[in-house]
């Protein structure tokens, strides 16, 4: 039997909604992640549509926000996403698919599948924020360097 969940996890409405509304500024147009569209796509408001689905008049194809980010093809909601990177961020010493699986209160399948996508957008980019050394094309040359053991210990 699991316990029931933190009180950091518990599901509230208007926290949901305030984070719905962040996402979906309506300062900011729309992008359709499929054919690149910006501005032509209204928010379709019906009875059988889910809440946040959009669709694009260029190509007619229908999109959330969730698309083209780590949160895609994922039923987990938002609000447990957000707080699983604040933990995974907030840690010293890394934080385990068994911790996020105990703190969610769910399987160990989705806190795989969170610490994993969580992991991969975090990992870094050689060449993408900083320049090489020195600089692009330049040479770095170092001077009276010995790296190793001292010259006068016995070796074992």
């Amino acid at each position: 039997m699991l316990s029931p969940r933190p009180r950091l996890l518990r599901r509230r409405s208007p926290r949901n909604a305030a984070m719905g509304a962040l996402i979906n500024q309506p300062s900011r147009r729309p992008h359709c992640p499929k054919c690149g569209t910006i501005g032509k796509a209204p928010r379709l408001q019906g009875k059988s549509t889910r809440p946040g689905l959009w669709k694009c008049y260029a190509c007619r194809k229908q999109f959330t926000v969730r698309m083209g980010t780590v949160f895609e093809s994922s039923h987990v909601p938002l609000h447990i996403w957000l707080q699983v990177i604040y933990l995974m961020n907030s840690s010293k010493k890394g934080f385990s698919t068994r911790q996020i699986q105990r703190t969610i209160g769910g399987s160990m399948k989705t806190a795989w599948f969170l610490g994993h996508r969580i992991r991969e957008c975090m990992k870094e980019i050689h060449g993408m924020f900083s320049d090489p050394l020195g600089g692009a094309g330049k040479t770095v040359e170092a001077d009276e360097t010995y790296i190793g053991r001292k010259a006068s210990a016995p070796s074992r």
